[in-house]
């Protein structure tokens, strides 16, 4: 077999064909029939005793860690319907999200130092202000329980494991044009390519359904990004239906490093997109979902839930919402307009959205 060269710079595009882990690797409990099972005992649903011994010979099998947990139900006598402090932590395991949607990676220490240390109050404002659900279950305690400690070390090692593969930092080629004329961000120029991924040809990224509305020779829409404050960034004119890859591009080619905190009503799916491709370029980042859509979220982890983390409760996340129903107004005009009167109009009027919350705060 002959031999070949590779330059540097495409084996940099190419490497993560190789390296990704899936998402079976990063959800707590793979098997779906044990999921389900302890999904209905920690809600309202209950299960009965069969159901419970049928549950916990599947997480024998499939997740051990649970079983000390599920025995202290037993000695209690819950075996048919969870105590109201366990439901939020197993309704979570339970879930088919990524455990790191909860548990994050920039709080593995804090679940370390939960397992040596008494629970002080400083440890439970860290609590509360970073892993909510655990929050609920310990806040009264002085220690963590025993039964527990086998599922935080566990939670721990799948995190661990999920960041595990280096950050691939594609700069871009210098002389080298990437300006696409259907989008606009002054002040948030390119600074590297995309890269290639394996889960790029492969299915597997949507985890959560999300419709869309489409007309059939109209463009899908706008994406637009938005600081906490309601300043546009900037937008993009999306040419197919909307994906968890617009968000994921934009974010990998126009920010250095990634933001602490994304708020979209599709997170669920664009952080499990993200984690099928660069997962450590994301490790310190919160993704969340927007309160206005929320409640669609029915089978996702409460940790992609935004009004469960303190800081965010105050915080305005429909912002991108109010500013689409503005530039709904303009739809019947933009629709049929010539590409530039399009971008030049779009232009000014974001211009113009961004000069009045300037004005407001000043005032």
């Amino acid at each position: 077999m002959g031999k070949f060269l590779v330059h540097y710079e495409v084996l940099r595009n190419y490497m993560y064909l190789f390296l990704y882990s899936g998402h079976k690797d990063r959800v707590f409990l793979v098997n779906v029939k044990a999921r389900n099972l302890l999904k209905n005992f920690a809600t309202a649903k209950s299960i009965n005793h069969h159901e419970f011994a049928e549950m916990k010979e599947l997480i024998k099998e499939h997740q051990p860690s649970l079983v000390q947990l599920l025995d202290h139900l037993e000695e209690i006598g819950c075996t048919t319907s969870c105590p109201e402090e366990l439901r939020g932590l197993l309704l979570s395991l339970s879930c088919n999200s990524a455990v790191c949607a909860t548990f994050h990676r920039q709080d593995l220490g804090l679940l370390q130092e939960l397992m040596k240390e008494k629970l002080g109050p400083d440890k439970k404002f860290q609590l509360q202000m970073n892993i909510p659900t655990l929050f609920e279950l310990l806040s009264p305690l002085d220690d963590i329980p025993r039964y527990l400690i086998p599922v935080l070390k566990e939670i721990i090692s799948i995190v661990e494991r999920t960041f595990s593969q280096p950050i691939c930092d594609i700069e871009l080629m210098e002389n080298h044009d990437h300006t696409h004329n259907l989008s606009f961000f002054p002040n948030l120029p390119k600074v590297r390519e995309r890269g290639v991924y394996a889960m790029d040809k492969a299915k597997g990224d949507i985890l959560c359904t999300k419709k869309f509305s489409h007309h059939s020779s109209l463009l899908p829409g706008i994406f637009t990004v938005f600081c906490p404050h309601g300043i546009c960034y900037g937008f993009e004119v999306m040419e197919c239906a909307e994906s968890p890859n617009r968000p994921f591009s934009l974010l990998k080619t126009r920010f250095e490093e990634p933001p602490d905190v994304i708020i979209y009503d599709n997170s669920c799916n664009l952080h499990n997109y993200a984690l099928n491709r660069d997962p450590a370029y994301f490790s310190n980042t919160l993704f969340v979902v927007d309160a206005l859509h929320w409640d669609n979220h029915t089978a996702c982890s409460q940790g992609y839930r935004a009004h469960s983390y303190p800081l965010l409760k105050n915080l305005n996340t429909q912002i991108v919402e109010q500013n689409n129903s503005k530039l709904r107004k303009l739809k019947s005009s933009l629709s049929y307009m010539k590409p530039e009167n399009f971008m030049n109009t779009l232009k000014f009027f974001l211009w113009f959205c961004n000069y009045g919350v300037k004005s407001k705060r000043k005032g």
